[in-house]
């Protein structure tokens, strides 16, 4: 029988562990897609920043946006509005009540859940949403992708 060196199990064990979380790491990527009909291809922090906060409710070309939020509650819009802006669900829901009751801006259409998310972002060229890498579809294209965010335990 022959006998390998503990070094060599070592470095086996070690080779798996990284490939492991490098799988886990792209599942929880979280990227910003649009309908792939649509003339964006690209979008900056700032850009997104304006279109989710309701700053502004086009596209920097001119034409109309519809943003759309994951259910509350869900650990991909948890992770998307800490990456984008640094604040919880709780923080951005007292910010859409203040700008709702001075009637400012609209908030983001609100899915009800990740079916719905799909079949908007796929049959309305003005929509774009949030979600991980790993979930994107031929009919997406992705305009923007966060830096690597792995939920918070």
């Amino acid at each position: 029988m022959k006998r390998y060196s503990p070094l060599i199990s070592i470095f086996w064990i070690l080779s798996t562990i990284s490939i492991h979380f490098s799988l886990l790491a792209e599942d929880y990527t979280i990227v910003v897609v649009v309908n792939k009909q649509n003339d964006t291809s690209e979008l900056s922090k700032k850009e997104l920043i304006d279109i989710y906060m309701g700053r502004y409710q086009s596209f920097p070309n001119g034409s109309s946006a519809q943003p759309i939020d994951y259910p509350t509650g869900s650990d991909v819009k948890i992770q998307f509005y800490d990456g984008l802006i640094g604040q919880t669900e709780t923080q951005i829901n007292s910010y859409w009540s203040r700008l709702i009751f001075s009637g400012t801006a609209a908030p983001p259409l609100k899915a009800k859940n990740e079916s719905d998310v799909f079949s908007l972002i796929t049959n309305d060229k003005r929509s774009l949403a949030y979600l991980p890498k790993s979930k994107v579809t031929e009919e997406m294209k992705i305009v923007y992708q966060f830096s690597l965010s792995l939920p918070k335990e």
